[in-house]
């Protein structure tokens, strides 16, 4: 018959408790000694363990015994009830609270740690000198919500990471901030609370990125009769890549076709195709191989009016070009190889377009990736989802990152450009810095009820600005 253990019996017993214990055990000994089934008998009626019961009478016989040495056996009892505070301690138990080890006092020896040896718990376990179990079980499952109040043993956060951001100057920040605020909708008012932000509807975002063969460290999930794959190069920056160029737009609804537009210009790689002439242990002569470009500002200005610039009014919903003060802004970053506003090339190949009204190319602010929808989380969805390709070569790197940028759904990179309004306010509300959170919108589950706002509100301390 399998032996059940009842877990909700009592394994902690207070003072009180001990007592019982004591007396009822001492009542019921014979010739000095504990006879059989007494544990047992008062662990049932205590509701608590037979061994609880025996560890008790044991640890409470040895904290009387040094006050009754000089007593008689027998007058136990009659001494302990007569003078009951002197023997009080004895009955305490060594349990002073409900936890081993005190929150309070923890905290604050924790706070004395320096971040750096704080890194993960294997660390602050040695620092304590407590068990790393221990620690485990005063961590958080979860980071609680607004409102939320969790367990208070739980003393530790769930595990957080700390993103290196770019210095930013006085002067970066007062132009983060004048940047932001120029993207306020002045006219959106209209007897409303606060303004609107624009919808970006006329915004390209430009920006380059590195996509390599494989990452230094990689995880998989083996079966018990596989090995790990050999992975071997001569260093990390032998690794195969390619550069791309990543010309974004917000996605909206094409009224001239009813169609969707996914906002996508293109991801042209930066470099040339080149031709094996010699055989090799990695492939014949003749194979078609990638060979990457520097970019400077020849090139760059090249790929602009060849490739991004052409594919810009291509893809373009046509409509919208009839509409009165449409201008489309092409945004890239700062790069040292990037073309100027003032570009006379640039310049002339608007004007040779009659583009002169309708076009134009800026920079935006410095150290301020937060401020391109590429770098804001473009790229790292892009980068995820191509890894999940298995490209043995630089020209399959070319095909699997195109296919990749051409299968990403619009909806995510419409949530993106919602996300990098709630950017404009948090930098509007910080005074241009960079030291703030990204707020949680819930996005997906807006836009899969169809609710997901177009133009977010401007927080109210823009007023101050404005």
């Amino acid at each position: 018959m399998p032996l059940h253990l009842d877990t909700n019996k009592k394994r902690y017993l207070n003072s009180d408790d001990r007592k019982v214990v004591y007396f009822s055990c001492k009542s019921a000994m014979v010739d000095g000694k504990i006879p059989r089934g007494v544990f047992k008998r008062v662990a049932n009626s205590m509701g608590s363990n037979r061994s609880t019961v025996s560890r008790q009478w044991e640890s409470v016989s040895r904290a009387l015994a040094p006050l009754l040495d000089n007593h008689p056996e027998t007058a136990h009892a009659q001494i302990i009830a007569a003078n009951g505070h002197i023997f009080d301690p004895g009955f305490s138990s060594r349990r002073k609270g409900k936890y081993k080890h005190d929150r309070g006092a923890l905290r604050t020896t924790i706070k004395e740690v320096p971040l750096q040896q704080r890194r993960s718990m294997r660390k602050l376990s040695r620092k304590l000198h407590i068990p790393r179990t221990s620690l485990r079980r005063m961590q958080a499952k979860k980071k609680l919500k607004e409102g939320e109040t969790g367990d208070p043993s739980n003393i530790f956060q769930p595990t957080r990471k700390s993103t290196l951001k770019p210095t930013l100057t006085d002067m970066n920040k007062l132009t983060r901030l004048n940047f932001c605020l120029e993207q306020i909708d002045t006219e959106s008012r209209h007897g409303r609370a606060s303004y609107k932000f624009h919808g970006q509807y006329n915004k390209v975002h430009l920006d380059e990125k590195w996509f390599f063969l494989t990452r230094n460290k990689e995880t998989y999930i083996l079966l018990d009769d596989e090995e790990l794959p050999d992975r071997a190069t001569k260093h990390k920056s032998h690794i195969t890549k390619v550069m791309f160029l990543c010309a974004q737009a917000r996605p909206r609804k094409d009224h001239a076709t009813g169609a969707i537009w996914d906002g996508k210009i293109g991801m042209w790689p930066i470099g040339h195709y080149t031709t094996a002439l010699r055989n090799s242990c990695n492939r014949p002569a003749g194979t078609t191989e990638w060979q990457n470009d520097n970019v400077d500002h020849e090139s760059y200005r090249e790929l602009l009016t060849n490739e991004v610039f052409p594919a810009i009014l291509e893809k373009w919903p046509t409509n919208e070009f009839q509409e009165p003060g449409f201008k489309i802004l092409v945004q890239q970053d700062g790069a040292g190889g990037h073309t100027s506003a003032d570009d006379p090339e640039i310049i002339n190949w608007i004007y040779e377009q009659g583009l002169e009204d309708q076009f134009e190319v800026y920079t935006q602010p410095a150290n301020s990736p937060d401020l391109n929808i590429n770098d804001l989380g473009l790229f790292n969805a892009l980068q995820q989802a191509y890894h999940d390709c298995t490209p043995k070569t630089s020209v399959e790197i070319i095909e699997c990152v195109q296919k990749t940028f051409k299968d990403y759904p619009w909806q995510a990179v419409d949530r993106l450009f919602v996300t990098l309004q709630s950017v404009f306010n948090e930098i509007i509300d910080c005074g241009g810095h960079n030291t703030y959170k990204i707020p949680h919108m819930n996005k997906e589950r807006l836009q899969r009820l169809g609710i997901l706002p177009r133009q977010l509100d401007v927080s109210p301390n823009a007023d101050g600005y404005l």
